[in-house]
């Protein structure tokens, strides 16, 4: 695939490049932690939380949208009195929408902190230390999350439009059909 055409689908699934500050490094004397490192962590680690909490409502929608899309599909198609062109094309579209929907649901690697192994090497040290060494781990996870939620985001976003599209043009073809019938 050529480098411009994976930079403009990055884009347009991404949005635009962010300048994200670099996670802060190890504390040069662990002795130095900061007065504020308890509400700093606990305020980071609690927006990690929230942020894994939507995660798994993105989720949800995503599951409850490919269900009702597959259901949807099939009531509309037994049931509905469309031409050939018309069903054919209302079909495809809508499993489109699913399949986008399904790419949605799939994105699953998230990152939790902090790390466990990473974790267990600071058990010597002072909770307030420990707590500055991982915030770092915490910064780092959420960063790398967000570029997840927002693609699932747009992804399922995508999935309802493509969806609405469908329907369109199942209701354009069904109002065409019917206004040829009554003629």
């Amino acid at each position: 695939m050529p480098d411009w055409l994976i930079r403009v689908w990055s884009r347009l699934l991404y949005g635009p490049p962010r300048r994200v500050p670099p996670p802060p490094g190890t504390i040069a004397r662990p002795d130095l932690v900061p007065t504020a490192i308890d509400l700093v962590y606990d305020v980071a680690r609690t927006k990690l939380t929230e942020q894994l909490a939507s995660i798994e409502q993105l989720d949800t929608k995503a599951g409850v949208l490919v269900g009702a899309l597959v259901a949807a599909t099939g009531v509309f198609l037994a049931t509905g009195h469309l031409v050939l062109w018309a069903r054919v094309t209302f079909a495809s579209i809508l499993v489109l929408s699913i399949a986008i929907a399904l790419i949605a649901f799939v994105v699953r690697q998230y990152e939790d902190a902090p790390d466990p192994e990473t974790f267990v090497g600071y058990a010597m040290l002072e909770g307030a230390e420990a707590k500055t060494l991982t915030l770092r781990d915490v910064l780092r996870a959420w960063r790398l999350n967000e570029r997840k939620v927002v693609l699932k985001g747009r992804l399922i976003n995508f999935s309802l439009m493509v969806a609405g599209i469908g329907v369109v043009i199942a209701l354009i073809a069904r109002a065409a059909l019917r206004r040829h019938d009554v003629c």
